[in-house]
């Protein structure tokens, strides 16, 4: 079980899901899924938010 901040205890284990988007070509791209707790989805949620006013005020 997790702890309330998301960090796992020390006999717990995470291998993250990494699946190549375009098998073949010329680009290269990882997409890595992520599996996170409420309190985790809370906090990526409050972060591409904040990323995309950024953006917007920079263009």
């Amino acid at each position: 079980m997790a702890l309330p901040s998301g960090e796992l205890r020390k006999d717990e284990e995470w291998e993250p899901i990494i699946t190549p988007a375009i098998p073949e070509g010329s680009v290269r791209t990882i997409v890595v899924r992520l599996f996170p707790n409420g309190y985790q989805q809370r906090k990526l949620r409050k972060l591409a938010d904040v990323t995309v006013k950024m953006w917007n005020e920079i263009t």
